[in-house]
């Protein structure tokens, strides 16, 4: 330390310093308060460009979370004061603003990302997940050992709630990062939409309900914005998370001051999809749900040539609230994937899971056979999905036309044992038909 005397920020600035300060000190809570004492003694203008530069900001990072939120919080508060007075001329920086967002995870007591994982350098739309579960939809941002251990992050977070000095920091951040008009003109910028999208998340979890406000804000904005913002890139991104995270007294204003009648026009956008399927996932309230269907339903096939499968499931998921409108979606269902008559039910199942290119044939039964092969990750979301359904029948007589060879090839594909593990645990298949699929699967 005696021979970085006067140099330290200095040194942060050149990759292979920089480097070695974050090896020899990112587990030395004595060096890193060092290092960022000296980091705030120097003048502000010299500390934007800190933390807009790469090294100097990655190096200054690592040793963030070498501080203690209980020893050091001096630090940590100036830290803030930084952040917040400089909020402007940070969060559009794609360094700067990442430095925010693990400022805010340490904040938290959650660990630094490992940029190793793919996953975590942006919160991607990522078809390969099925939602099922409030964790696996923040899996690139939360620990690998605490995806499935709500229980564990949920204690993290009451820690944090109780701990009235960092909280209070904690406000301060999401107070900036979730004011529509202060972030609305930016964020449609990669940066900004990464860092509100994971600060979203952590409001959800630490119950704030900053969420909520900033989307009945955006409610009084005359200029349309929030129907461009679901049309952005990056903007849309964050929209697909705020639906998620809202109340649903928040979606249903939503829905009434700017969604009505605008839905269909937006699930045809090769963005806004994303957000159309995620608000409608998400919605809870029978009287949402009936406006939804009224503009959709009647316009899956628009949809289905569009490819826009996110707002299909999104439609699946919502009618599995309310048995009684699952009617009318099997209807116009059947009628998109080839199985509109009763003399080809048989073809539901085959056609969802490759959307429309089973290619089938019968075997000497009688039974189909289709190229499993050919079956899709969006099918395959949907069959899931469709599984759950109290109205079943159609899916389930064209499951039972299946022969078994079809069935075991299905078993050793990535996409279709799903579907044969969502059969196997729906509540709504009679055990007689999971006995008779798993009767098949031991013999053979």
């Amino acid at each position: 330390m005696e021979e970085c005397e006067g140099m330290e920020i200095e040194l942060c600035t050149y990759e292979s310093s920089s480097r070695l300060i974050e090896k020899i000190f990112k587990d030395s809570r004595k060096g890193a308060c060092k290092w960022l004492e000296s980091f705030m003694k120097i003048k502000k203008v010299t500390q934007l460009e800190i933390l807009c530069s790469g090294c100097a900001c990655r190096c200054l990072e690592t040793l963030l979370f070498a501080l203690s939120t209980s020893s050091d919080i001096q630090i940590i508060d100036q830290l803030s004061d930084l952040i917040v007075d400089c909020w402007s001329e940070l969060v559009v920086n794609q360094n700067a603003s990442h430095f925010i967002r693990s400022f805010t995870r340490h904040l938290i007591g959650l660990p630094k990302l490992d940029l190793s994982n793919s996953k975590t350098t942006a919160l991607v739309r990522n078809p390969d997940l099925k939602h099922s579960s409030n964790l696996d939809e923040m899996s690139s941002i939360l620990p690998s050992e605490w995806l499935h251990d709500e229980k564990a992050l949920r204690k993290q977070f009451n820690q944090f709630n109780s701990t009235v000095g960092l909280k209070t920091i904690f406000t301060k951040i999401i107070n900036l990062a979730l004011d529509y008009n202060l972030m609305k003109d930016c964020i449609n910028r990669e940066a900004v939409s990464l860092l509100m999208q994971e600060l979203i998340e952590y409001d959800w979890f630490a119950r704030t309900s900053k969420t909520t406000e900033m989307i009945l804000k955006c409610l009084g904005d005359s200029e349309g914005s929030v129907l461009l913002q679901w049309q952005g890139k990056q903007s849309s991104r964050v929209w697909e998370v705020l639906v998620k995270r809202t109340s649903e007294d928040a979606r249903q204003s939503l829905y009434s001051s700017v969604l009505n009648g605008k839905l269909l026009e937006l699930s045809l956008h090769s963005f806004a999809n994303f957000v159309v399927g995620a608000f409608i996932s998400s919605a809870k309230s029978e009287e949402l749900i009936i406006d939804v269907f009224d503009e959709l339903v009647n316009n899956l096939d628009q949809i289905c040539e569009g490819e826009k499968w996110s707002v299909l499931k999104g439609l699946i998921k919502a009618s599995s609230r309310y048995p009684e409108y699952q009617a009318a979606l099997l209807k116009n269902l059947r009628s998109q994937f080839g199985s509109a008559q009763k003399s080809t039910r048989n073809a539901f199942l085959p056609n969802i899971l490759t959307l429309n290119n089973a290619e089938m044939s019968e075997d000497e039964t009688g039974k189909v056979k289709f190229n499993v092969e050919n079956g899709t990750l969006h099918g395959s979301l949907m069959l899931q999905n469709l599984i759950t359904l109290k109205h079943n029948k159609t899916l389930l007589f064209s499951f039972l036309s299946l022969s078994d060879e079809t069935i075991l090839q299905m078993t050793y594909n990535p996409k279709g044992s799903r579907v044969i593990q969502a059969f196997l645990q729906s509540k709504h298949i009679d055990d007689t038909n999971k006995l008779q699929l798993a009767n098949l699967l031991i013999v053979s």
